[in-house]
């Protein structure tokens, strides 16, 4: 079981940083973190926190904001959920 277990754990973890890259993208434009190889990509995903201020961020719903933000917690326990994403608001819109 523990392995299984394991493999839901990779397999939100890596929906969290699918949904969190498409949604940057769309909107802001760029990839959340740009990098030459994916090892720092991966560094920086794990290390860095991403900033959703200044002028590619002002017209951008609290909504996006606040999703963005819970996909971003970098402790996976207090990540949002598949399940709680796909019902966030901003989602639904």
């Amino acid at each position: 079981m523990e392995c299984r277990d394991n493999y839901a754990f990779l397999v939100i973890d890596y929906f969290a940083f699918l949904l969190l890259t498409i949604m940057y993208c769309r909107l802001n434009g760029t990839l959340p973190f740009d990098a030459d190889d994916l090892e720092t990509i991966v560094e920086q995903t794990v290390l860095d926190d991403l900033e959703l201020e200044g002028r590619f961020w002002q017209n951008v719903s609290p909504e996006a904001k606040d999703l963005l933000t819970n996909l971003l917690r970098k402790d996976p326990s207090e990540r949002i959920s598949v399940k709680e994403a796909l019902q966030h608001p901003w989602i639904k819109v």
